[in-house]
C-alpha cells in the first residue's frame, strides 16, 4: 500500500525526499528558491555557477496542448 506523505507527520529532523513531486515542486517552482535552482542547474551540468547566476528564469508550467491525446498539460519545472 502507498503512503501519502502529506497526510503523515514526519519524525523531528525527518525531511521530505524531493522524488514526490508536490516537494520537488514547492523548491524548483517557487522564485524565492532561485539560487537553488541555480545551484542544481550549475551542478546537475558541470556549468560554473557564475554563468548561470541571474540567467535562469522560471516560466509557467502549464504547456500549449497541441494532441488531444496528451494526458498533461504541466511539467514539473520549466526554465
Amino acid at each position: 500500500m502507498k503512503k501519502d506523505v502529506r497526510k503523515n507527520l514526519l519524525p523531528e529532523g525527518e525531511i521530505i525526499p524531493l522524488k514526490y513531486d508536490f516537494m520537488f515542486s514547492q523548491i524548483f517552482n517557487n522564485p524565492d528558491n532561485i539560487e537553488i535552482v541555480e545551484g542544481f542547474i550549475s551542478s546537475y551540468f558541470d556549468i560554473p555557477l557564475e554563468k548561470v547566476h541571474n540567467k535562469i528564469e522560471l516560466k509557467s508550467r502549464k504547456l500549449n496542448i497541441e494532441n488531444k491525446k496528451e494526458a498533461s498539460n504541466e511539467v514539473d519545472v520549466l526554465l
